[in-house]
């Protein structure tokens, strides 16, 4: 599959919380049967925990006004 693009459309869900932006949002997504974890992505960790690179560096909003 080199070169290309894939999309796919699944049962996306996000929940916010009263104190949101205080307190982080969950997401929640529904698999289709063709998606996949690839323990050898750079984004994927052995036990299946998944790494969102732009969170990477995220901190809470009370720290950036210490």
């Amino acid at each position: 599959m080199t070169n290309e693009i894939l999309a796919w459309i699944t049962d996306n869900e996000t929940e916010f919380w009263t104190d949101h932006p205080h307190v982080s949002s969950l997401a929640y997504v529904k698999p289709i049967s063709v998606m996949y974890l690839s323990t050898t992505s750079q984004d994927v960790q052995p036990d299946g925990t998944i790494i969102i690179s732009y969170l990477k560096n995220w901190c809470h909003l009370k720290y950036l006004f210490l």
